[in-house]
């Protein structure tokens, strides 16, 4: 675990940041403080990468589509795969196949 603002930069992803010293009776910021932050923010987008929502309106929608709640495949009928986005794996139980999106299309694997 990172302390923010002891510059030591940020311990994520392998570690959640902490922020047990708070800044009190300054008119400034030490500067580990903003280059602690800095450091967490890039850590949290090299981890995610870039737009890593996807076609989804957020990180978490993609995940429930990816894993459902059981941490297998999402499946259903055909006609209820959600819009293709790349990376994502859907089981059709009405044709009995398994496909993987590339971002544009839907292509069986299975």
């Amino acid at each position: 675990m990172a302390e923010i603002g002891s510059g030591s930069g940020s311990g994520y992803p392998a570690a959640i940041d902490s922020d047990a010293t708070l800044e009190n009776n300054s008119d400034y910021a030490r500067i580990q403080v903003p280059n602690d932050l800095a450091a967490a923010i890039v850590a949290i987008e090299t981890e995610l990468g870039i737009a890593p929502s996807g076609g989804y309106a957020t990180v978490v929608a993609r995940l429930n589509t990816v894993s459902d709640t059981a941490g297998g495949v999402p499946k259903g009928d055909s006609s209820a795969r959600p819009a293709a986005s790349a990376g994502t794996w859907y089981r059709s139980t009405d044709i009995g196949i398994l496909e993987y999106s590339d971002g544009v299309n839907w292509i069986a694997v299975l």
